[in-house]
């Protein structure tokens, strides 16, 4: 087996399990790529709220739209002094707790944890676009 065969055959093998683990476990799952904007989704996120996975956006718009108006300005901010290594991301559901907006018009608080997959030289997350 050549090697792009056998690397191949791992990220195969890595997106199975993580899909088994996500779905095991019951949870929804976003990912922001700073850089480009574009945040992907999986389908337990949106139904978590009430949507089909049809129903979303991938944009971080969305998902400030979904927000609490009273909960956006912190939440934000909490992004942004993790973006700027201010703080470290947080791996428990006790970090920036925010109320996020249901279909039908009520609100729930979703546990939330986060990580930063690439860090600049400076430690910090990825800087975002300008």
């Amino acid at each position: 087996m050549s090697q792009l065969k056998h690397t191949e055959a791992v990220l195969k093998e890595r997106a199975e399990q993580l899909r088994l683990v996500l779905e095991g476990a019951d949870l929804g799952l976003w990912d922001w790529n700073i850089r480009s904007g574009e945040v992907k989704r999986n389908a337990r996120w949106a139904t978590m709220l009430g949507y089909t996975y049809e129903e979303i956006e991938h944009t971080t718009m969305q998902w400030s739209d979904f927000v609490h108006p009273d909960d956006r300005e912190r939440a934000w901010a909490s992004i942004i002094e993790v973006l700027e290594g201010v703080r470290r991301p947080t791996s428990s559901s006790t970090g920036c707790s925010t109320r996020t907006a249901r279909t039908a018009g009520s609100w729930t608080r979703p546990a939330s944890c986060s990580a930063t997959r690439q860090a600049g030289r400076s430690g910090c997350a990825a800087p975002m676009p300008t």
